[in-house]
């Protein structure tokens, strides 16, 4: 086989941690274990029923002494067709180099000859013992959790004021920002006239169908403006506010909510529905759906260290896994029979031409 020895030559992809993180928090938190198990996030979708390897088949490749056979980069083109055939190999021998990791761990050496449901069984059996037995919620390195919490979006959500979660049903008569608004209030005096009463009656309306959540206050919305005005509308938002300022202090934090907004939430309760409140864009019924009190958590507070492990846990299996995949080429020596390789461009998606195999 006219093959070359050399490093294992692909990038291992970088799974960004901050980024993940960031998405994550936007969930609610869960100190429980991910459902999702690692085997069916980390392993490359191949098909259950075939050969790992045929003999007497075109060898592509080697990890070590383990061949890597063209009918088993087709498997992977055929089952992920928008790979080319050099990612198709390049999933091929991660997979080896995993299956071998666990035929050593648990004391047996892989035949090249062995069937592939069997060696997917000894990868499966590998990555639940490294990434679930041994990894798990919480035995998070500390490192990232550190790296999670140094992050602005993340440590926001363990520091902060008061934060306050709100519904709003309005009805506006200026739709620009508030500087603008705020001018021309003695031109829109017209509309604020007119728009009066109409606010009463939806306040009416919505105190007659007494919503209990945020959501049957938001549902509301479909029947007013029905029944009250076609421009009636629903907006959430949240801000914080240190309760012991005044507002001109919170300003900067409130994301340009208007004075009589803000005072107005904090004399409200959880799931209470406000009288109506007036200012330069028009009318305002509030619904209070949450109240977080101010925190000052840090990683030496268990809560926040549950919490934490608990959104990054996911990511941190997968970095552990790519940096298990990036020792793992180290330890082996992995050689491609570049000729064998091209003879499957016709498999799979076709490269780039500056990603064409040489």
């Amino acid at each position: 086989m006219n093959a070359a020895n050399r490093n294992h030559p692909f990038p291992v992809l970088a799974y960004f941690l901050l980024v993940v993180v960031a998405s994550l928090l936007c969930g609610c938190s869960s100190h429980s274990k991910p459902e999702q198990k690692i085997t069916q996030t980390l392993l490359p979708p191949t098909p259950d029923q075939s050969n790992w390897a045929s003999e007497g088949d075109v060898i592509v490749a080697r990890v070590d002494s383990q061949p890597i056979y063209a009918s088993t980069v087709r498997l992977f083109l055929k089952h992920n067709p928008d790979l080319s055939p050099r990612q198709a190999l390049e999933k091929a021998m991660e997979l080896e180099a995993v299956a071998m990791d666990g035929a050593k761990s648990f004391g047996s050496t892989p035949p090249a000859n062995l069937v592939h449901r069997y060696r997917q069984l000894l990868v499966q059996r590998f990555l639940s013992q490294n990434f679930e037995e041994n990894l798990t919620v919480d035995t998070v390195p500390n490192e990232y959790l550190e790296k999670a919490f140094k992050m602005k979006n993340v440590r926001i959500h363990f520091v902060h004021y008061d934060t306050f979660y709100v519904r709003d049903l309005q009805l506006l008569c200026c739709h620009v920002n508030h500087i603008v608004c705020a001018r021309q209030r003695e031109d829109n005096a017209a509309c604020f006239k007119d728009l009066k009463g109409q606010a009463n009656r939806l306040h009416k309306l919505i105190k007659d169908a007494n919503p209990k959540t945020a959501d049957e206050f938001s549902a509301l919305v479909d029947r007013a403006k029905k029944e009250i005005h076609p421009e009636v509308q629903v907006q959430e938002f949240s801000f914080f506010y240190d309760v012991n300022e005044t507002y001109e202090v919170n300003r900067n934090r409130v994301n340009l909510m208007t004075q009589p907004i803000n005072e107005g939430v904090l004399t409200m309760k959880v799931n209470e529905v406000s009288k109506v409140f007036e200012d330069q864009y028009g009318y305002h019924i509030l619904f209070l759906e949450k109240h977080v009190p101010e925190a000052n958590g840090t990683l030496e507070d268990e809560d926040v260290r549950k919490e934490l492990s608990a959104k990054i846990y996911p990511a941190v299996q997968r970095e552990e896994f790519m940096r298990n995949i990036t020792q793992s080429f180290r330890k082996y020596n992995v050689t491609i029979d570049d000729e064998a390789l091209n003879q499957l461009r016709t498999f799979g998606r076709q490269p780039q031409p500056e990603t064409a195999l040489p």
